[in-house]
């Protein structure tokens, strides 16, 4: 079905796997918030302090490193570590979407503060305060890892994550602004992105 030019992945089996897998990654992560979302397409990037552009230019950048690396062969590992990786990737998916059905309304790719915006506290949220974020960082970094390096993996983890905090800061600073005293009770009591963080 699909083919492997450069023999990058374990088998035949794996490559239509990771295949699919990625189109899927990107295929639900566009069908999903339509369906929990009625405000979806009307959103902009007024307050978003360039938070979701800065995101979009840290993931390309990530894949364009991986993919280089991979080609130059530098920081390789193969084997059970991609099949790790495609593992990460499915778990990564799951868990944004959960978070994402959570979200319902709420959700938007850019800062916007709904009118009656309220806290979401079921699911995920009951203990991390941003778990759509932790699953998109699961996600990029599985895709490294199934590329087979891991010094792009690395690589990914740091510049998604970093990406991700600027738009954590800019995103509080608006909850802070709009919920108050509610949402800094909530900071206290969760984790940002990951149990102990």
């Amino acid at each position: 079905m699909f083919k492997d030019p450069f023999g990058w992945f374990p088998d035949s089996f794996f490559t239509n796997l990771f295949s699919l897998v990625f189109v899927g990654v990107y295929a639900v992560d566009y069908i999903v918030p339509r369906f929990t979302n009625p405000n979806y397409q009307r959103q902009s990037l007024k307050g978003d302090r360039g938070s979701f552009l800065i995101i979009i230019a840290a993931i390309i950048l990530a894949l364009f490193i991986s993919i280089f690396l991979r080609l130059k062969n530098i920081g390789i590992l193969t084997g059970v570590f991609q099949w790790l990786g495609l593992l990460l990737m499915l778990a990564g998916t799951t868990f944004r979407q959960w978070a994402l059905m959570h979200l319902g309304r709420f959700f938007s790719r850019t800062i916007q503060i709904e009118t009656a915006h309220q806290i979401i506290k079921t699911g995920p949220y009951k203990s991390i305060r941003h778990p759509a974020y932790t699953g998109m960082i699961l996600v990029y970094l599985g895709i490294s890892m199934a590329l087979g390096t891991w010094l792009g993996a690395l690589t990914t983890f740091v510049i998604v994550t970093a990406s991700l905090l600027y738009r954590i800061h800019v995103e509080e600073n608006s909850l802070l602004q709009a919920l108050g005293e509610e949402y800094s009770k909530y900071r206290e009591q969760t984790w940002k992105l990951f149990p102990g963080w």
